[in-house]
Formats: structure tokens, C-alpha cells, sequence
């Protein structure tokens, strides 16, 4: 007989995206029913104390913890795609990690993958160049961080041949 098959699926979420007095979700009902949160770097939505919320109520339900980096589209909810320099692309990107790594840092916790946001998302799925850019950025921070992102895109091709580990995403409510 063989032996039983056996699939995990990680249900995971867009987290803190409340922004000052401006609140977002409901993620307090939220959090039981997931095992990992993308949290908001603040471009696209967050800001420092609902990040730090989330981070610590990540920790308390033992969540895997995600940065959720975007371009700087507070006004469009990171959904606009932005033509950025590369060198100011990177710069953006290593900027949304650090800040994020370094609070999950701070309470104990570490940060385990990136999953870009909205219009950042979908562009690396099909443009290779600023894909390139992109895990570039990541592997500054940390080389040991898994990338987030759509199967058969540009960004787990170039995930992959740079050694990274590349987690496959599917959207249950599409």
C-alpha cells in the first residue's frame, strides 16, 4: 500500500493596513484563521504603530510574518503602477524590508518572506527587469528570505536561478 499522500495549504492575509485613525479590515477576527500575515510596509497602507500591532499579534497567534512592500501609493491603495528609476526601485524596496525586519526583530520575531502588494505584484508576475530589481533589493536585506508570487511568472523564474526559495501563491476568491 502507499503511503498517504499529505498537502498543507497556507491560508495567508493582507494585514495592518490601517493607517492612522483610517481603519482597515478586520483583522483581529481575522488572525485565528490564518497561519501567516503579509503586513503592510506603509507605502501602499500602515503605519509604524498598526505594523508594530500586527507584527506582535502575528507572534501571539505564532503566524508566519510577511513584509508586504509596495510602491508609494498611499492615495491609490498601492493599486497604480509607478515607472521607478531602479536605483530609487531598490532603494524603495530595501527600505520597506528594513523597516519591517528590524520591528519584527525588536519583539522576537523573524521575518520569513516578502509578498509585494497590488500593482507591484502583479507588474513582477511579467516585467523581468524590475523582477531583477526586485530580488536584488531582497537578497540586500536577507538572502534567506522566500519570495511570495504567482506560479510561472518572471519573478519565480528569477527567484529560482538566484537560489532563493519561491513560494507559489493561488487566489481562492478569483
Amino acid at each position: 500500500m502507499a503511503a498517504k499522500q499529505v498537502f498543507q495549504i497556507d491560508l495567508n492575509c493582507d494585514m495592518g493596513e490601517s493607517y492612522g485613525r483610517l481603519r482597515s479590515g478586520n483583522d483581529m477576527a481575522v488572525f485565528p484563521y490564518i497561519t501567516s500575515c503579509n503586513v503592510a510596509c506603509g507605502f501602499h497602507a500602515g503605519d509604524p504603530l498598526h505594523i508594530e500591532n500586527t507584527i506582535l499579534q502575528g507572534k501571539a497567534h505564532q503566524l508566519q510574518i510577511g513584509a508586504h512592500p509596495s510602491y508609494p501609493d498611499l492615495a491609490g491603495f498601492g493599486r497604480r503602477y509607478m515607472k521607478i528609476e531602479p536605483a530609487e526601485f531598490k532603494a524603495m524596496i530595501r527600505y520597506q524590508l528594513a523597516a519591517i525586519k528590524g520591528i519584527c526583530n525588536s519583539f522576537g520575531v523573524q521575518l520569513k518572506y516578502v509578498k509585494a502588494h497590488g500593482a507591484l505584484y502583479n507588474r513582477l508576475a511579467d516585467d523581468a527587469e524590475e523582477a531583477t530589481l526586485f530580488v536584488e533589493a531582497v537578497q540586500s536585506i536577507d538572502p534567506n528570505l522566500a519570495i511570495l508570487g504567482l506560479p510561472n511568472s518572471a519573478l519565480e523564474t528569477l527567484v529560482k536561478s538566484n537560489g532563493m526559495h519561491f513560494i507559489r501563491e493561488g487566489f481562492a476568491d478569483r
